[in-house]
């Protein structure tokens, strides 16, 4: 691995499982302070998850396997051929395979736009348990002034109780979309992590997407775009939005 970077060869090992302890604690800890990384390390464990599944997902059942190995046991013109049709198969497989591999990772991977897809991969970034925001506070008041000064803009931040049910602001990083910097706000949903990150309009305009089972919403206020991604519903994203939205105004 290099000074700045780990090396594409020692991530794709990293996610295979397959440095030694001592190569495993220096890449951690490169991981825990290079974001640019950690989504390279992320982005290799999720191919190789799909992959995984797409793999199980295309197993030849007790069924087909039986006849195969039945049709083997024929007579020995048709045993000669049985070669030749399980070749077929392995090759229909391994296309069918291959496949839904490519079609996994480009429906984890291919948005509309290349920052939409990082704001994914920025949500999931935080995820982890071991991932603590920047600044960890509940209190507006605490959050709001930490990025004066970090900001080329202001955004106001609501009252606790004008917030959707069950939703409470955990803290808040400073990042950036499309090398802009924006604020990343962490709340917690009903049990269920949400990022909404604030930045000016110009840096995105709204967007509306889907990923495996997380949504992204946006909306504009006062000069802004607020987009918000999770794992919760559709109104539940556009209920926090519209709060948002109105106290910018």
């Amino acid at each position: 691995m290099s000074a700045e970077h780990l090396t594409p060869t020692t991530i794709a090992a990293f996610a295979d499982h397959e440095l030694a302890a001592q190569e495993i604690a220096s890449a951690q800890e490169h991981l825990a302070t290079c974001h640019a990384c950690a989504l390279a390390a992320l982005s290799a464990t999720q191919l190789k998850a799909a992959t995984t599944r797409a793999a199980q997902r295309y197993t030849l059942s007790p069924e087909m396997r039986a006849r195969l190995v039945a049709t083997t046991r024929g007579r020995t013109s048709v045993a000669r051929t049985v070669p030749m049709r399980m070749y077929t198969w392995v090759a229909i497989a391994a296309l069918i395979l291959l496949t839904v591999s490519v079609l996994s990772w480009r429906g984890l991977r291919s948005t509309p736009s290349p920052m939409v897809a990082e704001l994914f991969d920025q949500h999931l970034a935080v995820l982890p348990e071991s991932s603590a925001p920047q600044v960890l506070s509940s209190d507006r008041h605490t959050v709001k002034p930490w990025f004066q000064g970090k900001l080329p803009y202001s955004f106001n931040l609501p009252e606790p109780g004008d917030l959707p049910a069950e939703t409470v602001l955990q803290g808040a990083d400073l990042t950036y979309v499309g090398g802009r910097p924006a604020a990343q706000l962490l709340f917690l949903m009903r049990k269920h992590h949400v990022s909404v990150f604030v930045m000016q309009q110009d840096v995105l305009a709204p967007h509306s997407n889907d990923r495996h089972g997380y949504r992204l919403r946006s909306t504009t206020a006062n000069g802004l775009t607020i987009t918000a991604v999770g794992d919760v519903g559709d109104a539940d994203l556009r209920a926090l939005l519209a709060v948002l939205a109105h106290v910018q105004s």
